[in-house]
């Protein structure tokens, strides 16, 4: 069974999450990144995620994103290894 997420890069100091996820297709569950580092509740559909600046770059840096917000699916590969499986989408609110 194929697992998937939608991550969505943001920073709520700059845009409202909620415009933005209601401007995608949700196929699959999303992780939310805040850059901002805003601790906000997950629920059902939305895991928010935060983390110290350090690995916040790292993410920033391995998926290659230079604007925000931005989008793009990932896939479990097995246990603990996901891989990207979409192109990088710069989402326009």
């Amino acid at each position: 069974m194929l697992i998937k997420h939608i991550v969505i890069i943001y920073s709520s100091n700059m845009q409202n999450f909620l415009e933005i996820y209601n401007k995608i297709e949700l196929k699959y569950k999303v992780l939310a990144i805040d850059l901002y580092q805003q601790r906000v509740e997950s629920n059902d559909n939305i895991i928010n995620l935060t983390s110290n600046m350090n690995t916040l770059l790292k993410i920033v840096q391995r998926f290659n994103i230079y604007d925000i917000p931005s989008a793009f699916i990932i896939e479990k590969q097995n246990n603990f290894l996901y891989k990207q499986d979409s192109s990088i989408e710069i989402l326009k609110i």
